[in-house]
């Protein structure tokens, strides 16, 4: 207390004296009364608080754990981390930005980070007034040029924290410096089968081998990919989809507009032909919320009355015309996926990466009823990403391997009759997920049987 010789208070009482000595430089630190008051009802919310950040943080290092191209943080068992930060490090050599670039990316993205901290070494302060430079401190001054501190805070919401995670794996997929090392994955035995949730929490995550991946199919697309015939195909069948349902477009406009508050359209970013980014287009079909989990199922309150409709005949996906207009997708590719799915493929999965997506493919097909299936899993997400979308993976890659113009309208004829409506009732909920149309089992596009 200012460093004086004796309690302020006792000064003006009977046993004391109003002399006092400063006998060594001191800081006015007692707390005030309310600032007491304040203390105490942040400490009632002190568990809750540290429970919401370790939930937040063991989020981030489980999506974030296969990336390579951030280090993350550890905490021992024997210690209670408090989390009030999170911070990452760029790998050395995995990107071709700088650290400064990648939060600037970020910051383009509506996402805030910074840095923590700065070298004192590095402040004018110390500087001028004890002479130290840059290199004093080299291990000090590597980790702040790589760390980037995510947001964290009690109140942050799920949804703003796959934000954060959707962002940094598109910015490790964009610039991913050729050669880096490849990143840790799910071992490819967890793909077989579902597993329980202690089963999950026992994976290893081990760096992929070559004995791992799948045989990568040609790096470059075969000439129907790239052929003008293909994009020939693509404004006609856009073009005249256009025109004679511009109808149906109206009406889907309108019944979603009228069915609850907010836009006509969802846009969502999504990778396309050589990992470029682009705006795919539906229909909206669900309420405005940033509440719920990321996978949509069957069931989900959050559909609309309109929604469940225009999702059962797959009347959601008619703007991707727009996409196939303007080049970004084909009618017949394998289906866009989100940046934090695309960052986690296989070398011989990447490969989907060279060939245009599609509004519809043999995937498409084959899981027509995901949404089902989906709905059964305790554990949407992990099901999703663990067995469903390398199931899609490699019918989607069996077809860029033998895709062709015949091939591509016998997929676009199935898809129409798997959208018409169905006789005597038949339920296509109950079908076996995996299945495939009898066209794309003749055209020889897609093995029937699960992967």
């Amino acid at each position: 207390l200012h460093g004086i010789s004796k309690d302020a208070w006792k000064r003006y009482t009977a046993e004391g004296s109003w002399r006092y000595e400063i006998l060594a430089p001191g800081f006015k630190y007692n707390l005030t009364d309310m600032q007491g008051a304040l203390g105490l009802t942040q400490l009632a919310k002190c568990d809750f608080m540290w429970q919401r950040r370790s939930l937040l943080a063991a989020r981030y290092t489980e999506a974030l754990s296969a990336l390579d191209a951030y280090e993350l943080p550890t905490s021992r068992p024997d210690v209670q981390h408090a989390w009030h930060l999170y911070v990452i490090r760029v790998r050395p050599g995995a990107l071709t930005i700088h650290r400064d670039c990648v939060i600037e990316e970020l910051k383009q993205r509506g996402i805030g980070v910074s840095v923590h901290f700065i070298p004192l070494h590095l402040h004018p302060y110390y500087r001028d007034r004890w002479g130290y430079a840059p290199g004093d401190f080299p291990v000090a001054e590597d980790y702040f040029d790589r760390c980037i501190s995510l947001p964290l805070y009690p109140g942050m919401t799920d949804e703003d924290q796959a934000r954060v995670i959707d962002a940094l794996a598109e910015i490790a997929m964009r610039y991913r410096r050729t050669g880096a090392a490849m990143p840790l994955e799910v071992s490819p035995a967890a793909f077989a089968a579902p597993n329980s949730a202690g089963e999950r929490e026992s994976m290893v995550r081990t760096p992929l081998t070559n004995a791992d991946h799948q045989t990568p199919i040609p790096a470059s697309p075969g000439e129907w990919q790239i052929s003008g015939s293909r994009r020939l195909l693509d404004l006609a069948g856009a073009v005249a989809g256009l025109i004679v349902l511009f109808p149906v477009f109206l009406v889907c406009a309108l019944a979603v507009r009228l069915s609850s508050p907010g836009p006509i359209f969802f846009r969502q970013r999504r990778v396309g032909r050589g990992g470029r980014l682009f705006e795919l287009l539906k229909f909206r079909t669900m309420i405005v919320s940033n509440r719920g989990p990321r996978i949509t199922a069957a069931g989900d309150p959050r559909i609309t009355a309109v929604g469940r409709r225009l999702r059962r005949w797959k009347l959601d996906e008619l703007p991707q015309l727009v996409n196939v207009l303007t080049g970004e997708m084909s009618l017949v590719g394998p289906r866009p996926e989100l940046p934090e799915y695309v960052a986690r493929y296989t070398a011989g999965q990447r490969q989907v990466l060279s060939f245009k997506p599609g509004i519809t493919s043999p995937a498409s097909l084959a899981f027509v009823d995901e949404e089902s299936l989906l709905a059964a899993q305790p554990d949407r997400e992990d099901y999703y990403s663990r067995v469903l979308v390398p199931q899609k993976l490699t019918t989607d890659i069996e077809y860029c391997r033998t895709a062709s113009l015949a091939g591509d309208l016998k997929i676009i004829a199935a898809t129409v009759c798997r959208l018409l409506p169905r006789r005597h009732g038949r339920d296509t909920s109950r079908m076996a997920p995996f299945a495939c149309s009898e066209a794309i089992r003749k055209a020889g596009q897609v093995d029937s049987k699960p992967a």
